[in-house]
C-alpha cells in the first residue's frame, strides 16, 4: 500500500465517497453553522469546485456514470453536475421539517428519489416534476438502494421493520394516477420483505446485480448476504474477530472495510469471504471508504480536516456487469445465465 494523495477540506471531514470511475472523492465537511461538499480530484489532491449549505450526502449518491451527485439538506434535496457543481434539479423545501432529506439517483439518470422519514417523493430530473408521491408502510423509513440496472428498489426501516424490496416500476407511476400519500406506491406492496434483518442494520448495498443485496451491521463482524427472490439469507462473511466499524464499500456490494482492535484496517472481497489487504490503522482514525474495484482506499482522522488516499495492492477487483454472468458462488441465479 502507497499514500497517493493528501485532499484538505474546508471545515473537520464529515463523509467521504468515491466517484464510480475512482478518479474523484466527494468530502463533505461541517463547519460551525453550515457543512460544504467538496469534489476533488484524486491524483493531484487539488478541490475541482467547493457547495456550501450542503449538510449531508448519503456515500452511494453519485449517478452510475458519476456525471451527477445527489445533496440532502434540511427539508430539501439538489442534484448537482458533477462537473462544474451547476443545480440541475432542487426539490422541496418542506415547510416545518428539522429532517434531512435523502436524494437517490436512478441508474439510468432520469429519475429522483427522496427520502423525508417516511414520506417518499419521486421526481422526473429533466422537467422536475413531480411524479409520484407515497408514505412508505413503515413508520421511519432509514434509506433505499436501487439495483445496478434499475429493476429494483430496496428500503431499510428502523429497527424490527428490516428490508423490503420493490419493482422500480412502482415507483414510476405519473402523479395523476396516483393515490395521494397511499400507503405503497402501487399494487400489494414489496415484491418480497427479507426475513430475520438483525434490527441494528444500518447498510444496505445490492451486490452487483438485483438478485443479490448484501447488509451490515454496526458492532458485528459478519456481512449478510441475501437472496432478493426468496428473501432468504443465502451467505456470511466473517471478518475478522474485534472488528469495531465496518464499511460496505462504496456501491459495487462486492467490497468491505473494517476496522479492528489489533490495530489493522481490512478490506475484504465480500462475494469470496477473503481477506484482500490489511495494512496499520492510521493514528486517530475516524472514518473511510473504498472504491468499488478495491485499488483505493479513503481514510480521515479525528478532528482533521483532511482525507488521505491510498492505493491499494492486490489488483483491481473485478465487477460483473449489472446482471450479467457472475461467479456461481456469489450469484446462482445470474451464474446459471
Amino acid at each position: 500500500m502507497t499514500q497517493a494523495t493528501r485532499c484538505v477540506a474546508a471545515h473537520r471531514v464529515d463523509d467521504v465517497a468515491f466517484s464510480p470511475d475512482g478518479k474523484s472523492v466527494a468530502i463533505t465537511s461541517r463547519g460551525p453553522f453550515r457543512g460544504t461538499l467538496q469534489l476533488f480530484d484524486i491524483d493531484s489532491g487539488t478541490a475541482r469546485w467547493t457547495y456550501p449549505r450542503a449538510p449531508s450526502f448519503d456515500y452511494g449518491a453519485f449517478s452510475a456514470d458519476g456525471s451527477l451527485l445527489s445533496v440532502g439538506g434540511i427539508g430539501k434535496a439538489r442534484i448537482l453536475d458533477a462537473a462544474d457543481r451547476h443545480i440541475v434539479i432542487r426539490c422541496g423545501p418542506s415547510p416545518g421539517t428539522e429532517s434531512s432529506v435523502r436524494a437517490y439517483i436512478s441508474p439510468d439518470g432520469t429519475s429522483l428519489i427522496t427520502l423525508l422519514e417516511r414520506n417518499v417523493r419521486v421526481y422526473d430530473i429533466r422537467s422536475g416534476a413531480e411524479t409520484l408521491r407515497f408514505r412508505h408502510k413503515n413508520a421511519r423509513c432509514k434509506y433505499l438502494r436501487y439495483s445496478p440496472d434499475g429493476s429494483r428498489i430496496a428500503t431499510l426501516g428502523f429497527g424490527e421493520h428490516g428490508i423490503d424490496v420493490w419493482d422500480a416500476a412502482s415507483f414510476q407511476v405519473p402523479a395523476d394516477r396516483a393515490r395521494r400519500w397511499s400507503r405503497f406506491p402501487t399494487g400489494d406492496g414489496p415484491i418480497v420483505s427479507l426475513q430475520n434483518v438483525p434490527a441494528k442494520t444500518n447498510q444496505m448495498q445490492f451486490g452487483g446485480c438485483s438478485h443479490v443485496l448484501v447488509t451490515a451491521a454496526p458492532n458485528d463482524s459478519v456481512i449478510r448476504v441475501w437472496d432478493v427472490a426468496s428473501g432468504t439469507l443465502t451467505g456470511l462473511c466473517d471478518t475478522a474477530p474485534g472488528t469495531k466499524w465496518l464499511r460496505l464499500g462504496d456501491g459495487s456490494g462486492r467490497v468491505a472495510l473494517t476496522s479492528c482492535t489489533d490495530g489493522t484496517l481490512r478490506v475484504w472481497d465480500v462475494a469470496t469471504g477473503q481477506e484482500r489487504t490489511r495494512l496499520p490503522t492510521p493514528q486517530g482514525f475516524r472514518l473511510g471508504a473504498v472504491n468499488g474495484d478495491a485499488t483505493k482506499l479513503a481514510t480521515s482522522s479525528k478532528g482533521t480536516k483532511s482525507v488521505e488516499i491510498w492505493s491499494l495492492a492486490g489488483g483491481p477487483l473485478q465487477q460483473p456487469a449489472p446482471d450479467a454472468a457472475a461467479p456461481d458462488d456469489w450469484c446462482p441465479r445470474c451464474g446459471a445465465g
